[in-house]
């Protein structure tokens, strides 16, 4: 499939190996994504049994059809790329959080009535 992936770090493995009583063989990992979101997402059966705690590992973005996603653990990235990967990315999050406390304020919107004229047709 080709799609759109985005790079998580693994909080935590949910299996049936594990202490949740379940009522498939399914593996699924609760992740921190890289711009500090929280989600849980299947893991791909082939590489359900290898999954671990704070691996780095790319969640593809795809979609069946534009009414159902298709979001999944495709890769666990090698201990050494996933740590640059993961660096790298938090880098570029901290450089925009920077960015976006030192951009001027817009304010709010002024109204009409705050408008000279603004009801004036011409």
């Amino acid at each position: 499939m080709n799609g759109m992936y985005h790079l998580a770090r693994v909080l935590d493995v949910f299996s049936r190996n594990g202490k949740a009583i379940a009522s498939d063989t399914s593996v699924q990992a609760h992740l921190e994504m890289w711009d500090e979101n929280i989600l849980t997402f299947d893991v791909h059966p082939a590489i359900s049994d290898k999954i671990a705690k704070d691996q780095v590992v790319l969640v593809e973005y795809g979609f069946h059809s534009p009414q159902v996603p298709e979001n999944q653990i495709v890769k666990i990235l090698e201990t050494k790329q996933g740590e640059e990967s993961w660096k790298r990315q938090k880098s570029y999050l901290n450089m925009r959080k920077k960015q976006m406390k030192t951009a001027m304020p817009l304010g709010p919107m002024p109204s009409e009535a705050d408008i000279p004229d603004a009801r004036m047709v011409r």
